[in-house]
């Protein structure tokens, strides 16, 4: 079967406090007490389970969630090794480098690898090298992006393809490429010679974006799709690309795209509210189209941001923090998986005063499903993620996509 995904990376550190809120217990006592005036109200018609509710703008995800459709991984984020609250306060493991760091955790989760984030590779682009080349093949690129490049798309010897919104961006009709080294050759007082390197490289360049979009352009006419999106219309074009893959011959393929404005210091009520919202609406927006378009058995979705941020407000707002939640919605195990964090600030899932969660399941792990789903043996997956023999697959999820719990989905003690 084809296989796609789609990642939507929410840029900025979405407060997963907000996204997903303690119902009763001891964390919603602990939550009562460290938010403040940012407490939101217990949301029943939100619910998830008795014990936490979504944030009530998200009613696409809610629907959905109750269809089966949405894998929750709980407090999960970037370790280099199993982390306790005792470690990180005495600082006697390793830890990834710049948690507070915008970049440098957008970084992190892209490369995949909390351990070494120097490399030249990202965890995409070497889960797609890793597969047998009959997957990857097609007219264009595997990957794609509607948000420029992106540090996990890079692997040797593979090329993502970057896309506009609505599809190709437009381009200068009167250049070719070989217009082109010859206006860099003359830029370089080399005129009359096309053997410059930089110049052949430019127009070689230019070249493939001019071959490949006159191949994308032709694989989108093929499809039609009339849901309406009143937000991340680029999400249409995803669906449309991704349908268009009968065509074109992509029986495996990743996009990537973008959703910012999350870095809620202030203000957070009514700028997540505004959010999440957008984010609800592309959501159910693309789930529609790929149902009407016969591909959402084909299709998954990992949602994601660079950080969770504190319990504690800061005000109006929330300052950046560590573990969060991310989502997985398509042909899933639904539910709440991993390790539930407990709230208690005193307690061993926080750290810091503010309140920040230390994560109990690593990005590995989450990432792990993904290439699994795609097609990725299994030995070959330390390939793609470098660090994992420090934390084995056998203590991990255990098969979200398309499969059934390979263990109790509590990762260590």
């Amino acid at each position: 079967m084809s296989r796609k995904l789609l990642i939507v990376y929410l840029g900025g550190g979405v407060d997963a406090h907000a996204l997903m809120t303690p119902r009763r217990g001891t964390n919603r006592s602990a939550y009562l007490a460290a938010r403040g005036s940012l407490a939101q109200a217990d949301q029943p018609a939100y619910a998830l389970n008795a014990d936490w509710h979504w944030h009530p703008a998200m009613s696409e995800l809610t629907a959905l969630y109750r269809q089966g459709r949405v894998a929750v991984v709980m407090n999960t984020g970037p370790l280099v090794v199993p982390t306790t609250r005792a470690q990180y306060e005495k600082r006697s493991v390793p830890l990834p480098q710049a948690l507070s760091s915008h970049s440098d955790q957008n970084r992190t989760w892209q490369i995949g690898d909390a351990s070494d984030t120097t490399g030249d590779s990202g965890w995409v682009g070497r889960m797609m090298a890793a597969l047998p080349e009959s997957l990857r093949g097609g007219s264009f690129s595997p990957m794609t992006s509607t948000a420029g490049p992106q540090p996990a798309l890079v692997a040797p010897g593979l090329r993502a393809l970057g896309l506009g919104p609505e599809g190709v961006t437009p381009r200068h009709a009167s250049y070719i490429a070989s217009d082109v080294v010859q206006m860099m050759e003359g830029v370089m007082r080399r005129s009359g010679s096309l053997t410059h390197p930089l110049a052949r490289a430019f127009g070689e360049a230019q070249q493939r974006s001019a071959d490949n979009s006159v191949v994308v352009e032709a694989a989108l006419e093929t499809v039609t799709d009339d849901t309406p999106y009143t937000s991340l219309p680029e999400l249409k074009t995803v669906a449309r690309l991704f349908k268009s893959d009968a065509v074109s011959g992509r029986s495996r393929a990743v996009h990537f795209a973008v959703q910012g404005g999350y870095d809620s210091h202030s203000n957070q009520n009514e700028i997540l509210a505004l959010k999440l919202a957008e984010l609800d609406a592309g959501i159910g927006a693309f789930w529609r189209s790929a149902r009407a378009l016969g591909i959402q058995d084909e299709v998954s979705m990992l949602i994601y941001s660079e950080f969770g941020r504190s319990l504690v407000p800061n005000n109006s707002g929330t300052d950046h923090g560590w573990g969060g939640h991310a989502l997985l919605i398509g042909p899933v195990l639904g539910g709440l998986h991993g390790k539930a964090p407990d709230l208690r600030l005193t307690g061993p899932d926080m750290v810091e005063s503010r309140g920040l969660m230390l994560p109990s399941t690593p990005t590995e792990h989450l990432l792990v499903e993904v290439a699994r789903w795609m097609g990725v043996p299994t030995s070959s997956m330390t390939k793609v993620f470098p660090n994992l023999n420090a934390f084995p697959i056998s203590s991990g999820l255990g098969g979200l996509l398309g499969g059934k719990p390979q263990s109790s989905l509590k990762l260590y003690s």
